[in-house]
């Protein structure tokens, strides 16, 4: 037995494989179901210089990606999935690079996800100190369980 709704967030650095790959192990063969998400990132535009003359015209965002290579990298994970005889499906939000955690907790409790399964990135610990760790940031908002996958070593 196991679970039949499980979220699987999909980074572009393409280090959700092994998170995707105990999903897969974790869902129920016969009802379970993932639904990737990916969340595109965006900063918020640079404000107006006044020393270069340059003033950018009405703000805005500057996002990491274009839309197709977001749609192309859960294109690419779905096939993955399917492959592997899991029905799955898979969605792009949109959030500020401070706010990803927050989209993939809204985007699990909005399909009503039983399980979130994350990928803990390797990072050095002054970053995770200045900016935090999106695994952590998941753990603590989330509604329901979530799994914290290590990553194997390359």
């Amino acid at each position: 037995m196991g679970f039949h709704r499980i979220v699987v967030p999909v980074d572009a650095a393409g280090r959700s494989s092994d998170a995707l790959t105990t999903a897969l192990q974790a869902a129920d063969p016969s009802e379970g179901r993932l639904r990737l998400v990916h969340v595109r990132t965006w900063q918020p535009s640079p404000p107006p210089s006044r020393e270069d003359g340059f003033f950018p015209a009405g703000g805005g965002e500057l996002f990491t990606e274009t839309p197709q290579q977001a749609a192309d990298l859960i294109d690419d994970a779905l096939r993955y999935v399917r492959d592997r005889g899991v029905v799955a499906d898979g969605v792009v939000v949109e959030a500020p690079r401070p706010m990803v955690a927050s989209a993939i907790v809204d985007a699990a409790s909005t399909w009503g996800a039983e399980v979130i399964v994350v990928v803990r990135r390797p990072r050095q610990r002054l970053s995770v100190l200045l900016w935090g760790s999106v695994s952590e940031q998941v753990t603590h908002d989330a509604f329901c369980p979530v799994l914290v996958v290590r990553p194997r070593p390359a």
